[in-house]
This record gives C-alpha cells, structure tokens and sequence, in this order.
C-alpha cells in the first residue's frame, strides 16, 4: 500500500481510554520489529518532514 516513509503514529488522546492511545504509543516504542529510526520516523519525524514547507 505505502512504505514506511508515509506512516505516522497518532492518537485521539485524551478522548479514547488509555489503554488504546497510551498502549499503542508504548508498544511501537517497545517492539522489535522496528528499527530506532523506523521507530523515530512513525513518531514524529515523517509527520514533521510531512507539514515542514520546503
């Protein structure tokens, strides 16, 4: 569908309950599946590289 390069991570927070925003936020930041810059990449630098004009 897309690559790595065009996911974000992101939340309704504080409007869903914790377990659903909070949880998913410490298990990406947990998981083995990602490495540190995939991991940096999905919370925060794609979404900054994204809205940050050129």
């Amino acid at each position: 569908m897309t690559g790595l390069q065009n996911v974000v991570f992101g939340t309704d927070y504080p409007y869903p309950h914790d377990e659903i925003s909070i949880g998913g936020l410490r298990m990406l930041r947990r998981t083995a599946e990602l490495s540190g810059e995939e991991r940096a990449a999905v919370l925060g630098d794609t979404a900054s590289r994204l809205i940050t004009p050129r």
